[in-house]
């Protein structure tokens, strides 16, 4: 029996169960997770881990430390990049909320340039833009 088989009972799974969890795994980080330990428990060294998964070995022996010492729960992902959530009460449609408040919020934001400007705010028309354009080559 190798460690990672010892480990796995700690935590009560085995191969099987570890298999069982990559293919169950919620998103792609955690599968990736998942099968690194099991391909590790099949034998195979850590650097041939992160060669077939595309990772940093240091990444597969993070997730095997993560796992050591919470199990499970220790291969969980958790989101730290990419634009934060949206905060309850933001600006944007709410299901079932009053439709002139949602009107209002688009028409503020259609409008960020004031008319007059020179630049475009959605309402000038084809004449208008044209008979501007011709002044300002004058």
């Amino acid at each position: 029996m190798n460690e990672i088989t010892a480990l796995f009972q700690q935590w009560d799974l085995d191969e099987r169960g570890v298999r069982d969890r990559m293919y169950r795994a919620p998103n792609p980080r955690e599968r990736e997770r998942w099968h690194a330990l099991w391909l590790l428990a099949r034998g195979w060294p850590a650097a041939q881990v992160a060669e077939a998964l595309e990772r940093d070995p240091h990444s597969i022996g993070q997730w095997l430390t993560n796992f050591r010492q919470a199990g499970p729960i220790g291969l969980t992902f958790e989101q730290t990049g990419g634009p934060p959530r949206p905060r309850s009460g933001a600006a944007g449609p709410v299901e079932g909320g009053p439709p002139e408040a949602d009107r209002r919020r688009r028409q503020k934001r259609a409008s960020i340039w004031p008319t007059g400007t020179g630049r475009w705010c959605g309402s000038s028309s084809s004449s208008t833009l044209a008979a501007s354009s011709v002044a300002a080559v004058a």
